[in-house]
């Protein structure tokens, strides 16, 4: 009965019936990793940002000691940044003007000119027109429209170089500005030092169309 039942499951030949498999217990030990690399990554995140504002600031230094050596120096285009400051200035002027004549006038172009050349002429927003003017010989005539009491001759000057024309849409006044002529010149910062000053013509002059539905 025991023989039959040890055949039957294949241990008939077997002196010994096999025992359980011997389990060996193996102790694992985790390993950090290095930190080496991560510190190498943190010193050049570091390293890189310094470095560059290193070269930045030797730049600049180096130009300012080589340029304050030199007895030369380079033209500033400070003028003609001027120049379109004022100009705009002058516009912003100009609109409020026009919205202020037309409220007093009209469409009737002669009071409105009245209107409008009252306004330019009291304000002081018209340097840009005036300062450093010349005539068409190129004489200065600054000092002709420059001061309190030259309001009269800045009255009459923009009777005579503004036109105005209300012939266009219902809301739409067409302005023309004959010219203006100035003169001016670039010059470097340094002026003691050697330049090559540049004289130049700045001609104001425009025809638009205002849309006076904005005043």
């Amino acid at each position: 009965m025991v023989r039959g039942r040890l055949k039957r499951f294949g241990f008939e030949n077997n002196k010994n019936p096999p025992t359980h498999p011997k389990i060996v217990k193996t102790k694992l030990s985790a390993v950090a990793p290095s930190m080496s690399g991560d510190k190498r990554g943190q010193f050049m995140a570091l390293y890189l940002p310094i470095l560059t504002l290193f070269m930045c600031f030797l730049v600049a230094t180096m130009y300012w000691v080589q340029n304050s050596k030199l007895d030369n120096h380079m033209v500033s285009p400070v003028k003609v940044l001027e120049l379109g400051d004022d100009k705009d200035v002058f516009e912003m002027a100009e609109g409020e003007w026009i919205c202020s004549a037309y409220k007093k006038s009209g469409k009737d172009e002669g009071k409105f000119a009245e209107e409008f050349c009252k306004l330019f002429s009291a304000s002081d927003r018209t340097s840009f027109i005036f300062e450093k003017a010349v005539d068409e010989a190129g004489d200065d005539k600054s000092g002709f429209f420059v001061g309190q009491s030259k309001k009269g001759e800045r009255e009459n000057f923009c009777k005579s170089n503004y036109k105005f024309d209300f012939s266009q849409t219902k809301e739409e006044l067409g302005i023309s500005f004959s010219a203006m002529k100035r003169v001016e010149r670039l010059e470097a910062l340094d002026v003691g030092k050697i330049n090559f000053a540049v004289d130049f013509e700045y001609v104001y002059k425009k025809e638009e169309v205002v849309d006076l539905g904005d005043c």
